[in-house]
């Protein structure tokens, strides 16, 4: 099935006409602290984000997901001194990527592969499943709540985004040449 789909998406690709979004790199983002350091830190990060190029914010059908735990630290009088920030950072997957392994794996007889009933099932228990692709923490003083949400989201760009924008730059070069040679027009 997943040859299948590779196979219908390089003939979209090749066809002549065919019109390509630019890249959007969804993200989504959830923030749990309490309200007041939420909303403020929740905002820091999400302005930041809608200033990357290809980022769209977005709460379903995201390709990375940032987990944030944020707490204040303070004194024994209640005074804040600063702030400790957990990120974890997921990639939602379908478990349909997997079919083919699986079906391998369980069914290796069956033609069709595991039968659609327990199919169903196995996606129902894989539902929302993400995989963890990495934890910072970090520990910044009060006043540069600011400047400290700014990097971090220019480390994620610069670790997760920046890499999927080169591939995707150098899979639509590729794909020019190939209509090049074959006299069509490039996709911009």
């Amino acid at each position: 099935m997943r040859l299948v789909l590779l196979l219908s998406a390089l003939v979209l690709t090749l066809s002549p006409g065919t019109s390509f979004a630019a890249l959007s790199i969804r993200v989504a983002v959830t923030v749990s602290a309490d309200q007041e350091f939420k909303d403020t830190l929740s905002s820091y990060l999400l302005r930041e984000l809608r200033e990357l190029p290809n980022v769209t914010v977005a709460d379903e059908k995201a390709d990375w997901k940032l987990h944030i735990v944020a707490l204040r630290n303070s004194l024994v009088g209640g005074r804040v001194t600063g702030y400790t920030v957990a990120i974890a950072i997921t990639s939602p997957e379908s478990i349909e990527y997997d079919r083919l392994a699986l079906d391998a794996a369980f069914a290796p007889d069956e033609p069709e592969g595991i039968p659609k009933e327990k199919w169903d099932a196995v996606k129902d228990i894989f539902e929302g499943k993400e995989d963890f692709i990495d934890l910072w923490v970090r520990t910044f003083a009060t006043p540069d709540m600011r400047e400290q949400t700014a990097s971090m989201v220019a480390d994620f760009d610069s670790a997760y985004l920046e890499p999927r924008r080169k591939s995707h730059q150098q899979w639509l070069d590729r794909l020019n040449e190939s209509r090049k040679k074959r006299g069509l027009p490039p996709i911009e």
